[in-house]
């Protein structure tokens, strides 16, 4: 229940400046929309353009979005659709079974900003101070299972995809994670070394904001703090990093 409602929390601030309600006003778009093809694109040399090309040259990014697709009004839809489900049932509308009030009062505390940041860190104390505690290597894999458990995916994950060599399969798939860029080149290589520099001044943030000291994100050293061995363990999912 609790990571279905994080899912459809974020889904749901996710939504653009516009309500939900005007969002869903719009009419949906179409799955093949003629208009979107470029025909003097030669689809055999490049389908993209061909597909999608008339679609891209009239349709410029919203400037609050880093990226727009052709079915980004589709995702916007979808997120207008969840918002709404999770602010009735926030709110108290509609069919009020058991499942409806554990989703709305789980969304209603995700909005006390308040209260959250009266809070602090103080509810993730005990698993803090367990990680700080970790003194030797056997220690780890209790951990490490411990976190996946908890939600994390700590050096790997686990996910379902369809067969690359059968498409009727959806077969499981095991991953490295954990990492906060995208891959181990931009850790080594000359080609990512400004993306190394902004990752570092991130750090500092995030650190500061944290409530730690800003410089122990140049010092290079792991587990500087009990923080800092959270955030490894929990920068679990690949993506950009987290403040």
């Amino acid at each position: 229940m609790a990571m279905v409602v994080l899912s459809m929390a974020a889904l749901a601030s996710a939504v653009r400046a516009e309500t939900p309600a005007d969002i869903l006003k719009k009419d949906l778009p179409p799955v093949l929309d003629p208009r979107a093809l470029d025909r003097s694109a030669e689809p055999c040399s490049d389908f993209y353009e061909y597909a999608c090309g008339a679609w891209r040259k009239t349709t410029p990014i919203p400037p609050d979005q880093s990226i727009w697709w052709r079915f980004s009004d589709l995702d916007e839809h979808i997120r207008a659709v969840l918002a709404t489900i999770l602010e009735d049932a926030a709110a108290g509308r509609g069919a009020i079974d058991e499942n409806s009030r554990k989703i709305g009062d789980y969304y209603a505390s995700c909005l006390d900003e308040a209260a959250i940041e009266a809070k602090g860190l103080a509810p993730f104390a005990p698993e803090l101070e367990r990680i700080a505690a970790l003194a030797e290597k056997k220690e780890l894999a209790p951990e490490i299972a411990l976190l996946h458990r908890l939600g994390t995916n700590p050096l790997f994950s686990f996910s379902s995809t369809p067969d690359y060599t059968d498409a009727r399969m959806i077969i499981p798939e095991a991953d490295q994670d954990g990492f906060a860029l995208p891959d181990r080149d931009y850790y080594l290589t000359d080609d990512f070394a400004s993306e190394r520099v902004d990752y570092r001044e991130h750090l500092k943030h995030v650190f500061a904001l944290l409530g730690d000291d800003p410089s122990k994100a140049e010092d290079g050293r792991r587990g500087a703090s009990h923080r800092d061995c959270a955030r490894q363990a929990g920068d679990g999912d690949g993506r950009a990093p987290r403040a």
